[in-house]
């Protein structure tokens, strides 16, 4: 999954690598609409903190946040960062 996915460059490069299960977030409705069009339909226009609040079923093996993090109010990183923690895998990992 991509927080902040964008029009879904990181998200294009995962679907060419051989990557079918991929998810992106982003607040922009503009920009989900460019990814949806041309990359997956898998998106969400929704904040990341509510996403990861409001998604209570799925765990992922990765987490990517690029470009996302400054973006965040600084005392709501720590909630972020948690929320995240516990929508990995056992295995799973955070790129920030």
């Amino acid at each position: 999954m991509e927080l902040g996915c964008g029009i879904g460059g990181v998200l294009n490069y995962l679907k060419n690598k051989g990557y079918f299960n991929i998810t992106g977030v982003d607040i922009s409705q503009d920009q989900i609409d460019i990814c949806r069009e041309f990359i997956t339909n898998n998106v969400k226009c929704i904040d990341a903190i509510e996403y990861l609040k409001e998604e209570t079923e799925a765990t992922y093996d990765l987490i990517i946040m690029l470009d996302l993090i400054e973006h965040i109010k600084k005392e709501k990183i720590p909630e972020l960062l948690v929320l995240c923690k516990f929508k990995l895998n056992d295995r799973g990992s955070i790129i920030i």
